[in-house]
Parts: C-alpha cells; structure tokens; sequence
C-alpha cells in the first residue's frame, strides 16, 4: 500500500503518499481519512482484505505511532518533506495546521 494515514499533533489525520512522499491530504477528522483510504483501495485493484487491513492499520497507528513498519510517524513525514520538498513546504503544512 504506497499510502497510510499518519496522525497529526493536533488530533487530526493526514494521508500520506509514499509515491510522492508528501501529504495528498491532512486535516481529515478519522470518519474522512478513513473513508478516503477506502475509496482509493476500491479503484486500485486492492489485493488483499481491505476492511481488515484498515481495521488493522488503525489499531497500529493508535498502538505504534504508525500505521505500517514502513509508514512515517508525522515527525519523519515533515522531515521527509522537508529534505526533498524544501522548509517552504513543510512550513506551510505546519501554519496550515495551525488555522
């Protein structure tokens, strides 16, 4: 799965793409960010079970700070973007939170 859902400080959601390393989405309640990752596995082809593997994801992100082993904790994300996006992006997406 090159997306997973990565917790925010603030509470909220974001969707993280590892295609682009960066954010496709943040600011999602968990109804929205759920929905989302759902969505896209229906149009994707998805290999596996789907519902367990959201169910599961969630349980690893509330339980590891991350969704998968390979998924960033928002902190590695930011960092991430940071080094391959510029400080501009990433402060943006941190001013954006602030809102």
């Amino acid at each position: 799965m090159p997306r997973c859902v990565v917790k925010q400080p603030n509470g909220k959601y974001a969707i993280w793409s590892s295609i682009v390393d960066h954010f496709i989405s943040y600011d999602c309640t968990a109804e929205e960010a759920i929905a989302e990752e759902v969505r896209n596995s229906l149009y994707s082809n998805y290999p596996g079970d789907l519902m367990h593997d959201v169910c599961q994801s969630w349980l690893n992100l509330h339980d590891n700070g991350r969704a998968w082993r390979w998924a960033p904790t928002w902190d590695e994300a930011i960092s991430t973007i940071k080094e391959l996006h510029g400080e501009e992006e990433a402060a943006k997406i941190l001013e954006d939170l602030d809102k």
